[in-house]
């Protein structure tokens, strides 16, 4: 067989097992699977149903390039929704390299602005791609299939084009819905933004609850907490941070709950089988 020919087969057998490989990661994710990703002091947690992915903030750096590429076939470089909740940079910053590594075909955000660099950045690399954007608002769902949706349950208001100087009252607050499971998503709330939405008489009772803002004591409140009565609770949170995140005053709200952390379990994954979401750690 000369060389021409070997070349020929090797070349074949790589496609074939490349093809495999395709196969099977699409297969894998067949299942509704939530990933909390360990990104340091930030947050970015990636919902993924088959080749189907929303992005919910993209952490403090470029690290969420690397947590991507771990859970997303080597093949897919689009992710259809990225959602930020609020424009601080430890929930935006890695949304521009994300941008310029990544098809995106919606950008939804409550269109608050900032004048820090980092969110000129990223402004700049929505223009550059020209990225469609969506304002959120109370009652948006994004359907993923008949049985699962992301309901947007606050902000109540159109805050598109206002400089806050409190931009963590302006997080987005929504609700993954998976048959009789959910997990609900806080960003940065605070407890003012608790109270709106306890007022407001919403079904806000979760399976899982993303606690907000890094387990600050500003948020979790103890009423919030015990309207929710969740059974896991998520804390997105960097190793040694300066804040002293997460605060005693939460953890001890947070006592009936089963505590994870990123800072200690490193990258947490829920799993959405037989009508339940199994969770599974990096350690």
């Amino acid at each position: 067989m000369n060389s021409k020919i070997k070349y020929f087969f090797g070349s074949l057998l790589v496609v074939v097992i490349l093809v495999w490989v395709a196969i099977f990661a699409i297969a894998e994710q067949n299942n509704l699977r939530v990933y909390f990703f360990d990104v340091g002091q930030g947050d970015a947690t990636l919902v993924s149903l088959g080749s189907n992915q929303i992005l919910i903030d993209g952490g403090p750096s470029g690290q969420i390039l690397d947590r991507l590429g771990r859970v997303m076939p080597f093949f897919d470089k689009k992710i259809e929704i990225v959602i930020s909740t609020h424009p601080d940079a430890d929930h935006i910053s890695g949304l521009v390299d994300v941008f310029k590594n990544y098809q995106v075909d919606e950008y939804l955000s409550t269109g608050v602005i900032s004048d820090t660099n980092v969110f000129q950045a990223l402004s700049q690399a929505i223009e550059e791609k020209q990225i469609p954007q969506v304002i959120a608002h109370v009652g948006q769902k994004i359907q993923i299939t008949p049985a699962i949706n992301l309901e947007l349950l606050y902000p109540f208001t159109d805050l598109s084009g206002k400089k806050l100087s409190n931009t963590n009252s302006s997080s987005i607050v929504a609700k993954l819905n998976a048959g009789g499971e959910s997990i609900l998503l806080t960003g940065d709330a605070e407890e003012s933004v608790e109270r709106e939405l306890m007022s407001a008489n919403l079904n806000l009772k979760a399976n899982v609850l993303k606690v907000a803002h890094h387990g600050s004591k500003s948020s979790t409140s103890e009423n919030f907490v015990k309207i929710v009565d969740p059974k896991t609770a998520i804390i997105q949170v960097g190793a040694n941070n300066r804040y002293g995140h997460p605060t005693a005053e939460t953890l001890a709200r947070l006592v009936s709950a089963n505590i994870l952390r990123t800072d200690l379990n490193g990258n947490i994954e829920l799993i959405y089988e037989n009508n339940h979401f199994q969770i599974k750690t990096d350690r």
